[in-house]
This record gives C-alpha cells, structure tokens and sequence, in this order.
C-alpha cells in the first residue's frame, strides 16, 4: 500500500453497530418516528440499509467518535440519528431535489436540518475543538 492509500473500512454487518456497546437504530424507531404503522413492512428492507448507513456515519462524527464506546449512544445522539435515518428515507423520493410542485412553483427539499445538526452536534452546534 503506498503512503497516500486511505485504509478501507469493513463492511458493515446489517443491523449491527459500530461499536459493541452501542444499541443500533432500527426500521421500528424510524417508522414511530415518520409515524408509519409498525405492521406496515414493505420497506422494511430499504430501511435497513438506511440505519445501517446512519449508524456508520454518525459513529464517525468527531463528538460521537470521542464517546465511550462500551456504553450506548446518549438520547441526543441516538435521536439525531433516528430523525436523519428518516430524513434519508424521506429524500429517497426526491432525488432531483424538488419536494413537490404546487401552484406558486416547486418546493425544494432543505439543504440541512438544524434539529439533526444540534441533536449530532454539528456545524454551529459542535463543541470547540483544539488541534
């Protein structure tokens, strides 16, 4: 491997978290979340992917990733991680990025969420850091 090759992650194991003390969020907590009945099961899968995909990318954050990891997500975290596994569930039906066309023209999605950005501590909301 040369200097400059960047080591490859492994694969995430579906449903698995990241770390061993870490709870996963799962398709029921974005389902009572997004509301959607818990006996309804056809995207079931797809939901899946989405919190596996969530639980990979929010274990990488600076403040998560500076956590203790025997011990579980705390309750801004984890709810942070559920709203932006339903944010991604949601933005799956528009990819060009156009929400819905009413008669005074297209709604766009929103670049950002500051609930998810504050419960993630990001952007604005991220703790000082030194180095």
């Amino acid at each position: 491997m040369s200097d400059d090759a960047q080591p490859t992650a492994p694969a995430p194991v579906p449903g698995a978290a990241p770390w061993p003390g870490v709870t996963p969020i799962t398709p029921v907590d974005v389902k009572a979340w997004l509301k959607i009945p818990a006996d309804d099961t056809d995207d079931d899968q797809i939901l899946q992917s989405i919190c596996d995909a969530v639980m990979v990318w929010v274990s990488a954050l600076p403040y998560v990733a500076g956590l203790d990891h025997e011990f579980d997500w705390p309750a801004d975290v984890r709810q942070g991680a559920v709203q932006l596994a339903a944010r991604w569930y949601r933005r799956r039906l528009s990819p060009s990025g156009i929400d819905a066309i009413t008669d005074a023209g297209a709604v766009y999605v929103a670049r950002s969420d500051p609930e998810i950005s504050q419960l993630l501590h990001l952007d604005n909301w991220a703790y000082p850091r030194i180095g």
